[in-house]
């Protein structure tokens, strides 16, 4: 079980002043919670209840700039950013952020304004058309 004194100073400090949103803020941004666990955590301490809860000091503290990037859309930099930040490889990291987007529910699904959904048949279509066009080249040669 997660104890009061276990939580940042930031967090208690927080709390104390009775800033729940700013409490979880902080706790998401020193500890890489989601916004889910995280208000969970800090609705516990605040009410003083006696649940169990995540022990949030085996848990990596990810910076604040790849939560940041990740939010923005942007994994290569988060990528980047981590690999600096934890001095692992390319697969390691990438593995990690991927598991941030599912944390944060940044996983971007959806298209980006002005961006176009991919087609197979636009490509079967170039195929067919260049296929004809040798064809007609081959014909008119003969």
């Amino acid at each position: 079980m997660t104890t009061r004194e276990s939580l940042p100073q930031d967090v208690l400090e927080a709390l104390s002043r009775g800033n729940k949103v700013e409490a979880i803020k902080c706790l998401r941004t020193r500890t890489g919670m989601g916004l889910k666990e995280a208000k969970e955590l800090v609705d516990r301490h605040s009410t003083h209840a006696t649940a169990p809860a995540p022990d949030i000091s085996t848990r990596p503290v990810i910076p604040a700039s790849v939560i940041a990037a990740l939010s923005e859309g942007n994994k290569i930099e988060a990528i980047r950013l981590y690999r600096e930040f934890a001095g692992t490889g390319l697969k390691e990291a990438k593995d990690a952020i991927d598991r941030l987007e599912v944390e944060h529910g940044t996983s971007r699904t959806e298209l980006a304004s002005g961006e176009v959904p991919r087609s197979r048949a636009t490509w079967w279509l170039t195929l067919a058309i260049s296929v004809a066009c040798a064809l007609a080249i081959y014909l008119l040669a003969t």
